[in-house]
């Protein structure tokens, strides 16, 4: 999250990602991105979703590499917790991967300024406990 800052512009794609990146870029290495606070401040962070450099299937989604199956979180404010939570569950419970690694913007545990997020952990460590959640990766903190 926070991908193009300060407040999401896509118009800084070259600036911010393509260029910084290029030689990654070039040698074929997908990145797969996930909204943050700063992204949802242009058109709610939608052009990045559309952003073919991104690989995002949408506010959240999963994709498998080898025996990793990651699944990525949008923890901002106006985020759909309903149907998302519902969705995580599902594929979750379909997930056949020896490791699930989740990933938000917003962390649940900070030793920073933001500290801890209980609605986060209240939300998500029940499923992350049932089905063998091994790692959740964050921002936000910078």
């Amino acid at each position: 999250g926070d991908n193009i800052y300060n407040n999401g512009e896509i118009e800084k794609i070259g600036a911010v990602f393509e260029r910084p990146y290029q030689e990654l870029l070039t040698q074929g290495v997908k990145f797969h991105a996930c909204l943050g606070n700063h992204d949802i401040r242009t058109e709610n962070g939608d052009p990045q979703i559309k952003y073919p450099g991104f690989n995002m299937r949408g506010r959240y989604y999963t994709f498998r590499r080898d025996a990793v199956q990651f699944f990525a979180l949008d923890t901002n404010h106006n985020a759909d917790w309903k149907n998302q939570v519902v969705w995580l569950e599902q594929e979750l419970s379909r997930s056949d991967a020896p490791w699930k690694v989740v990933f938000g913007h917003n962390p649940f545990y900070s030793s920073g300024h933001y500290g801890v997020n209980q609605t986060l952990i209240k939300r998500f460590t029940p499923l992350f406990k049932q089905y063998n959640v091994q790692l959740y990766i964050n921002g936000h903190e910078h």
